[in-house]
């Protein structure tokens, strides 16, 4: 069906009917006509697993639908029923399919009860604007029905349009915070609304080092296929030999003595500029293993992570722990590196688990005899007896000086010695000259009195060789 006007929705079976039906199939084109399409999944209620909900971006029909069929993958699949936490947003043309199989599709509710409880689907739709930014912070437009709608503090009833500050906002972020127009998503949170509480597809890293979190909350959902691609920028100076991963959270299915488990997650190590897993070197695998025996009844049993390489376990790992997976020679040369890391899990989750949470950083080569390790201020120390320098740990030095933050301080220190020694010669220089005029003019005033009493003694001769004249007179 292709959709027309610049806004509307679609439904899965009519308003008054509260399951949808088995073996559907079908489709729904929506022509961007040069903006972005926007699509609002106001009711989410499928069968788990089997019945799904995919996106495509283009206007050709995906296979299966039409005359014409392109052979692509979907953007998003939606199964289940956990709702999405925002709108959607794609930059072109978009294809909806929704599909189900026989089985019976029972609903939770009836149709027309609320939201989550409502069977089916229920998506609506607009076009917005190429430059209308995606979201807008907490002081833009509120969104309560319940008061007077205010765009940055300001009332409409005041004179004041929206359209004084541009277009209007495309969506809403979701699992994350608006900033700038754009939404940054909390870990675990995926979508350019941040509207997926569990990974979607591929998303792409560059960093010096970072942390991929599969999901939010406690349970992740079936049927993922995620991937990281790490971009790894260099340290000058730093030869890569390596990745290094710390699993702070590795909880996945683990097979038992009923049922089998592919949950898990792969380090990859790419080739040149591809993306292209199938042709990268598979450095290990991540799965859970159960420990010990069943026994009769539900005797106590334990799991542990196991590193996995061609089919036989490395080692075992567990929260908190390092693993270093080192790189084929051929391809540790460079300063960088690029990897993926990768997610999956089966149909099959019998119980809540709260997925993977892995930091990554590069593995450096050693120099010098003595091993070169990354470091930053936010994941990865260095030790009691290392400083950082430019991304790399350093053994700090004998003589108290090792590392940046010892320089500066010795440097602080011997200028504030440098200061200290100006000013105090600048006080002794003025109290000598203060004690030389004090002197000068205690000389000058002795020499004064002495003049004044010879003074006193020449006048006092005269003055006697006077009366003497007289007398003789």
């Amino acid at each position: 069906v292709d959709v027309v006007g610049e806004a509307g929705g679609f439904r899965s079976q009519p308003v008054d009917e509260a399951a949808y039906p088995p073996y559907a199939r079908c489709g729904w084109r929506i022509a961007a006509l040069g903006r972005r399409v926007v699509l609002e999944v106001r009711v989410l209620g499928l069968e788990e697993v089997y019945d799904v909900v995919r996106i495509y971006a283009g206007a050709a029909a995906p296979p299966g639908l039409g005359a014409v069929a392109t052979d692509r993958a979907p953007l998003y699949e939606l199964r289940g029923s956990t709702p999405l936490a925002a709108p959607l947003i794609f930059e072109g043309d978009v294809f909806v399919t929704f599909e189900t199989d026989g089985v019976g599709n029972a609903p939770r509710g009836d149709g027309n009860g609320p939201r989550w409880r409502r069977t089916g689907l229920e998506i609506a739709w607009k076009r917005a604007p190429m430059d209308a930014p995606t979201c807008e912070s907490d002081d833009g437009i509120s969104p309560e029905d319940d008061g007077p709608e205010k765009t940055k503090g300001r009332k409409k009833e005041d004179g004041y349009s929206r359209e004084d500050d541009g277009p209007e906002p495309a969506a809403r972020c979701g699992h994350g915070t608006c900033v700038d127009g754009a939404c940054v998503c909390a870990p675990g949170a995926y979508g350019e609304t941040c509207a997926f509480d569990a990974c979607r597809g591929a998303a792409s890293i560059a960093a010096p080092a970072g942390l991929v979190v599969s999901n939010l909350g406690t349970d992740y959902p079936p049927l993922l296929d995620c991937v990281w691609f790490l971009e790894g920028q260099g340290v000058a100076g730093e030869r890569v030999e390596g990745l290094r991963l710390q699993f702070d959270r590795f909880d996945v299915e683990a097979p038992d003595g009923y049922a089998t488990s592919s949950d898990g997650a792969r380090a990859y190590l790419l080739a040149d500029d591809s993306e292209d897993l199938d042709g990268a070197t598979e450095l290990a695998g991540f799965f859970r293993r159960q420990i010990g025996e069943r026994g009769t009844g539900f005797g106590a049993e334990s799991e542990q992570c196991v590193v996995v390489a061609d089919g036989a376990v490395l080692s075992t790992f567990a929260k908190g722990v390092e693993v270093a997976l080192r790189f084929p020679a051929a391809a540790s040369e460079g300063e960088g590196f690029r990897a993926a890391l990768t997610f999956f899990s089966d149909e099959n989750n019998a119980a809540p688990r709260a997925g993977v949470k892995a930091a990554w950083a590069p593995l450096f080569a050693p120099r010098d005899g003595a091993a070169r390790v990354y470091c930053d201020d936010l994941r990865w120390p260095c030790g009691d007896d290392e400083d950082c320098e430019d991304g790399a740990c350093v053994a700090r030095r004998r003589d108290g000086g090792g590392g940046r933050k010892k320089d500066a301080t010795a440097r602080k220190t011997a200028n504030a010695l440098a200061v200290f020694g100006i000013v105090f010669a600048t006080v002794a220089a003025g109290l000598l000259i203060a004690g030389a005029v004090l002197w000068g003019r205690r000389v000058v005033g002795d020499k004064t009195k002495l003049e004044l009493d010879r003074a006193r003694v020449v006048r006092d001769q005269v003055e006697a060789a006077r009366r003497q004249v007289a007398d003789f007179q």
